[in-house]
């Protein structure tokens, strides 16, 4: 696609996305939509999935999926039957074993897919949904390779918001006051507009580089801007990005003992090691963070990491996922293991093939993922992250009966794992 192009289709999404933010801000998801949405995927959420793909695949050409699933001899009622007779995550094993995923390599382009005669040149754009409606800019993952461009459907992130209100609800966490700690990129905009999208924006935004630093992508600051005048219009607050460091955490930990005092539950978002060093800074503080509780995300949760982050009082709580597909799982309530995570199943579907079935080009232990919301950014069947993962015992515990029933992972083995999940 030229620049002329790129820049055009970027002016367009800039205005839908100022048309539609003010809305976006007032219609937040109450808690009883929350729970009543999730119920309702739950009960179709097959039938969604089916439903999803026969739009993208098979009523529109070329796609990609389309390509893959007829070089498998795979039509829509076939797949109607598979779902039928062998369960959603059943049929996405059938498919897999028929040659219907997608690594890690083949969606950033890096390698040609090969399944026999069948060979795609691929990257993230083929895979792109086109039933979404583009709002939000953001970028893949670019950990192994440069990130590309993509855009996400308000929507989207209010389903994502839903689900991440009930896994708070889960934790105790209803009435908590958000903090995000994040980079103004892709990832703070997401989490932002989450968080908006079923309660009041977030009380604090810390970043270790302001929107408006010399050298930073535009995009930054327009976006920074965007958002505050949508929050304005909505006539809703809207936070200012503070400075906050890893070298120098302590304005996060005076923030949240401030809130703390004045009798507000405080939940921040950010990354695992940021948790460490912010938990140490307190402890010689002498702040104590006790009753406040982290997401993390964007690495692994190891063992060690958790002991750090407890330190000072602060509960570390496991998230995995992708700017690509939004949070893919939240902390279970009762986990045997650091990065203990539930499925959230009325986005993704996950199957784990094991050794047996792994197709070559797959890690050990490795995580496909399947997008089931029809405003996704990417129509996935079986794609594969590079991360890994074992899947574990469902147990319904409190405090995570919302979570419950689903399939529980631990990604102690990840190999890069949740790159900036959503």
């Amino acid at each position: 696609m030229s620049t002329a192009l790129t820049d055009l289709r970027g002016l367009r999404a800039g205005a839908r996305f100022l048309r539609s933010l003010p809305g976006f801000l007032r219609e937040r998801v109450a808690a009883d939509q929350a729970r009543a949405s999730h119920r309702s995927w739950q009960s179709k959420r097959a039938e969604r999935w089916l439903d999803f793909v026969r739009r993208v695949a098979f009523e529109r050409s070329p796609s990609a999926t389309g390509q893959l699933l007829r070089h498998a001899g795979v039509t829509y009622g076939d797949l109607v039957e598979l779902v039928a007779t062998e369960g959603l995550e059943g049929a996405l094993r059938s498919l897999l074993a028929a040659g219907v995923y997608v690594t890690v390599d083949e969606f950033k382009g890096r390698t040609t897919l090969v399944r026999g005669s069948l060979r795609l040149d691929l990257g993230p754009s083929d895979l792109t949904n086109p039933l979404a409606t583009s709002h939000v800019p953001a970028r893949s993952g670019g950990s192994r390779s440069r990130a590309a461009p993509f855009l996400i459907d308000l929507e989207y992130i209010r389903a994502c918001g839903s689900m991440c209100a009930l896994y708070l609800e889960a934790h105790g966490l209803a009435d908590a006051v958000h903090g995000v700690w994040e980079t103004p990129g892709a990832g703070a905009r997401f989490r932002l507009l989450k968080v908006a999208s079923f309660g009041p924006p977030p009380g604090a935004w810390f970043t270790p580089v302001l929107p408006t630093e010399p050298g930073l992508d535009p995009v930054f600051r327009v976006s920074e801007r965007a958002l505050r005048l949508g929050a304005r219009v909505a006539g809703v607050g809207w936070p200012r990005p503070e400075i906050a460091t890893g070298l120098d955490p302590l304005v996060i930990a005076r923030w949240a003992r401030r809130m703390m005092d004045s009798g507000r539950i405080v939940h921040l978002f950010g990354p695992p090691s940021g948790a460490v060093g912010l938990s140490s800074a307190a402890s010689e503080a002498g702040i104590d963070l006790m009753g406040a509780s982290m997401t993390l995300g964007g690495e692994p949760t190891t063992e060690s990491r958790s002991r750090s982050i407890r330190q000072s009082g602060l509960v570390g709580l496991p998230r995995y996922g992708s700017m690509e597909s939004g949070a893919v799982g939240y902390a279970c309530g009762r986990p045997s293991y650091p990065d203990q995570v539930h499925v959230v199943s009325d986005l993704h579907a996950l199957i784990a093939p094991g050794d047996a079935g792994r197709p070559a080009g797959l890690p050990d232990n490795a995580i496909l993922i399947t997008s089931l919301h029809p405003a996704a950014p990417y129509c996935m069947i079986n794609l594969s992250m590079g991360d890994r993962a074992v899947r574990g015992q469902t147990i319904a515990v409190a405090p995570c009966e919302r979570l419950a029933g689903t399939p529980r992972y631990t990604t102690s083995g990840v190999s890069r794992s949740s790159r900036r999940p959503g």
